[in-house]
This record gives structure tokens, sequence and C-alpha cells, in this order.
């Protein structure tokens, strides 16, 4: 089990946005994109 963690900004996102619990991804892809930086506390 994951978590993924989104903004929605665009189609993709836009139907993640949609999915409700115990619903599930057919295929994971990554890491894309650029990394962000986390605040470690």
């Amino acid at each position: 089990t994951i978590t993924i963690v989104f903004q929605t900004v665009g189609a993709s996102t836009e139907r993640m946005s949609t999915l409700q619990v115990g619903d599930s991804f057919r295929d994971v892809v990554g890491p894309l994109g650029n990394p962000s930086d986390f605040v470690k506390e």
C-alpha cells in the first residue's frame, strides 16, 4: 500500500481526484518530475 499526495492541476490529476478509498491504479511509474523538499520535524 502506498499513499499518494497530489495537487489537481490537469486532466490526469483531475481524474485521480475522483477515486475513492479502495479504488486502484492499473500501473504506477516513477519517479517523474522534479524532487520536492520536505520539512524535517
